[in-house]
């Protein structure tokens, strides 16, 4: 394999692939190799390898008559935030391909800024430099290609009042549904974000 863009590559001390370009660092987690065989995985040895910025894999013995399967994990990392300071605190996926246009991830945190990336639906954030509950939706990943889920910003909204407010910790069950858990200062939360949100039922 080769990779278009990367400025370094590197294998870490615990086998992972590390990426970096100007666009961010990104991490394939050491490849887990294994065939099934009588209907039981069997692990197999099997690390990355890298020779002259080219990428390969390193595979110990096994059966050459049955399918072998190498299974990296990517893991990308990226910038979300404003113009002033922003926290994540908590993420969640559903369990199911969600409908078009509805979230399949969700992450949620605090934020100062006055305006995320994503269209803000349903609420706004309040005034003054106090920080406001977020949470954004992202897409849901195609069938069958688990690395196209959070790829696109669905939404963005605010909760919150004229304290101080955060979400922390957040879930989706099989329906899409999501349920944020956090604090608020305000005697008027949810002045500032109405409900339902748009795609996607909210408690």
């Amino acid at each position: 394999m080769a990779f278009e863009g990367a400025s370094k590559i590197g294998i870490t001390e615990q086998g992972d692939l590390k990426l970096e370009s100007v666009a961010g660092t990104s991490v394939h987690h050491k490849p887990v190799v294994y065939q099934t065989i009588d209907g039981k995985r069997k692990l197999v040895p099997g690390e990355f390898a890298l020779v002259n910025n080219t990428v390969g894999f390193k595979i110990g013995d096994y059966d050459r008559r049955q399918p072998l399967v190498i299974d990296p994990t990517l893991q990308v990392l990226s910038f979300f935030g404003g113009t002033m300071n922003d926290e994540a605190a908590g993420v969640a996926t559903t369990a199911v391909v969600p409908p078009v246009n509805t979230a399949g991830v969700v992450f949620v945190g605090r934020t100062e800024s006055a305006l995320l990336p994503g269209q803000i639906v349903n609420g706004s954030k309040s005034v003054g430099t106090n920080w406001d509950a977020f949470a954004t939706g992202l897409n849901g990943g195609v069938p069958g290609v688990p690395e196209s889920a959070g790829t696109t910003i669905l939404w963005t909204t605010y909760l919150g009042g004229t304290g101080d407010d955060a979400a922390r910790g957040v879930a989706m069950d099989n329906q899409a549904n999501v349920y944020i858990a956090g604090y608020t200062n305000s005697q008027n939360f949810l002045r500032w974000a109405a409900w339902p949100w748009p795609t996607t039922r909210s408690s």
